[in-house]
């Protein structure tokens, strides 16, 4: 009989290394599979949005297609208005979106479970501070800017969009081109100009409607040029899906720099039939170690009261709006449990 040693001799002598199986591929194979079902950030996901009021439905349905046949007309004197649709309605809110972050172009280049200090909380806040207005709008305007719309005396575009504000007005110069018709959706395309402080910025983009008997679809994506390569941009993605007694509206703003993306902020507005609005928004940020934080903001009166997440905090802020001594106004930002306040311009 063979002890234990000589069985383990015997067995390894007549192994043959050519014929062990190599495992290398078949376990790199099963890491792949795994990788590929983890959950995907939320900022690399198509939107996906939710419901909306019979008016925006409505709008939807009976928005104008402009005949394409003006596009060279040359007009003396007061150029004529163009019936506004919902689809001008919501280039509107793009366009007013897009001057407001480069309004705050400085950085285009709950209980508290852990405190964070002074110099943090200012970092994000600055990053939130360009998304203010347009949050603002949507709590007290359900995120409607209605504009005036007028035949361009610009022979290179069909037409002038004019957005009025209690900053000023900003002119959006575009084509809009209609592209085709499938079963119940309308596509559209987009391209224009618009001048901030001196600068003009092209802006290209598409647009989509789709009427269903029960539902209404409508999506929109802008992109805007901040150099003349194009590889600096700030793209708009928005998507609206409406039913009968609520709705949902959600952007998502990718800032690019020299072809690199490095914020990624989204913006949501949520509204029921008597229940409360609120705007939730949520940060990334790769130039800041892939920080992501969350904003849940709602109407207080005169004020807004912003639930937090960042770092590894909780907690809220008090927002108001305060007046300066130019004749303009600020956001004041009080983060009150941690005696933290900080002043930004608000446009």
């Amino acid at each position: 009989m063979l002890d234990d040693k000589n069985i383990r001799e015997s067995i390894i002598s007549k192994i043959d290394e050519n014929q062990i199986p190599d495992l290398s591929q078949a376990i790199k194979q099963q890491y792949l599979k795994q990788k590929s079902h983890k959950a995907t950030p939320w900022y690399k996901k198509p939107l996906f949005y939710g419901v909306g009021t019979p008016i925006l439905a409505c709008g939807i349905i009976a928005c104008i297609v402009i005949p394409n046949a003006i596009a060279n007309h040359k007009t003396s004197g007061e150029p004529p208005i163009i019936n506004v649709g919902k689809r001008q309605e919501e280039i509107a809110f793009g366009i007013f979106s897009i001057n407001n972050i480069i309004s705050n172009n400085n950085h285009l280049s709950l209980n508290i479970k852990s405190k964070i200090n002074v110099d943090q909380f200012k970092q994000q806040i600055d990053i939130l501070n360009p998304y203010m207005l347009t949050s603002e709008a949507m709590l007290n305007n359900d995120f409607i800017v209605v504009p005036e719309v007028f035949i361009s005396e610009d022979l290179n575009y069909q037409y002038v969009m004019q957005i009025n504000n209690e900053f000023g007005q900003v002119e959006f110069y575009y084509n809009e081109t209609f592209l085709n018709s499938d079963d119940d959706e309308e596509e559209y395309t987009i391209d224009g100009i618009f001048i901030k402080d001196g600068t003009t910025y092209q802006v290209e983009g598409e647009k989509s409607l789709e009427n269903d008997v029960d539902e209404k679809e409508a999506e929109l994506e802008l992109k805007a040029y901040l150099n003349s390569s194009k590889d600096s941009y700030i793209l708009i993605e928005q998507e609206i899906e409406s039913e009968v007694d609520e709705y949902e509206q959600k952007y998502l703003y990718s800032i690019v720099e020299s072809g690199v993306a490095y914020r990624y902020v989204e913006i949501g507005f949520e509204h029921e039939i008597n229940e409360e609005k609120v705007v939730e928004i949520k940060t990334y940020n790769s130039d800041i170690s892939n920080l992501e934080s969350e904003y849940k903001i709602t109407n207080d009166g005169k004020d807004f009261i912003c639930e937090y997440k960042m770092l590894d905090s909780e907690g809220i802020i008090n927002i108001s709006i305060i007046d300066n001594q130019d004749g303009g106004t600020s956001y004041l930002y009080e983060e009150k449990m941690l005696d933290f306040s900080y002043i930004l311009k608000r446009n």
